[in-house]
């Protein structure tokens, strides 16, 4: 038994337990699993248009492709439709129009991802461009922003205030996104 002390695991890289898998591209990802057996494939169909009215949805010709299964737009889905982290007010596919770039608009199922894909290609969305707010300021100024702002408050702000020995004022600015993860 030495009196020398144990080398410390701080201040060393480590090595995550997968992280040879990820870089070799030997990792297994749920899409590299075969699915059960009349497992359908969905692939979105998404808008090019920062903002835009949706004046016109096609899927006659992505219903005629073989393979080709089904085409779901906003009011293919019952009841409330619309989802969120926190409040669910966010349409799962765009009902009258879109509000960024790669917004869902339909969704294609097809017996094969290649189906799906072809049939995501072939509907056609009808657009009218409108004008797109890209900052924060921008969209303040126009009154374009929306939601309900989620307040989160406990106890008297006004007099934490006043006790608050220094107080440090600016503006912070976060493209905060939620998180999405790999698997």
């Amino acid at each position: 038994m030495s009196g020398a002390p144990k080398p410390s695991p701080l201040h060393r890289s480590t090595e995550h337990e997968s992280a040879v898998q990820h870089v070799t591209g030997r990792a297994m990802y749920t899409d590299d699993l075969a699915g059960p057996t009349g497992t359908l494939h969905a692939v979105p169909v998404v808008s090019p248009h920062a903002h835009a009215r949706i004046v016109g949805r096609h899927k006659a010709k992505a219903l005629a492709l073989p393979g080709v299964v089904a085409v779901l737009f906003a009011d293919s889905i019952p009841g409330h439709g619309d989802i969120g982290p926190i409040v669910q007010d966010e349409p799962l596919l765009a009902r009258d129009a879109v509000f960024c770039v790669g917004h869902p608009v339909a969704v294609v199922l097809g017996e094969t991802l290649e189906a799906a894909r072809a049939g995501a290609a072939a509907v056609q969305v009808d657009y009218e461009p409108l004008p797109a707010r890209l900052t924060i300021d921008a969209a303040i100024e126009a009154g374009t922003f929306h939601g309900k702002p989620h307040v989160i408050q406990r106890g008297d702000r006004d007099a934490a205030w006043a006790r608050a020995a220094h107080t440090v004022e600016g503006e912070v600015r976060s493209p905060a996104q939620d998180h999405f993860y790999l698997e």
